[in-house]
């Protein structure tokens, strides 16, 4: 699960966690086999180190577009 920045860790952590046991249920795999999905249920961490990774190959490449957000 995600939350916003500087949201309480143990906010997300039981939530997570069932998030993260109910997907591996045995209904659930025969349905995403049926549907064809190959769903990636990581842990919070887990998640957290990709999406940092991911910031950290993108943030140039944004940079160098000379993209800019406005509100």
């Amino acid at each position: 699960m995600l939350g916003v920045i500087g949201m309480p860790r143990e906010l997300l952590k039981k939530p997570g966690t069932a998030l993260l046991v109910a997907t591996q249920g045995q209904s659930v795999q025969a349905r995403w086999d049926q549907i064809g999905l190959e769903p990636a249920a990581v842990p919070g961490a887990t998640m957290t180190r990709m999406m940092g990774e991911e910031r950290s190959y993108a943030a140039p490449i944004v940079k160098a577009t000379g993209f800019t957000v406005s509100k």
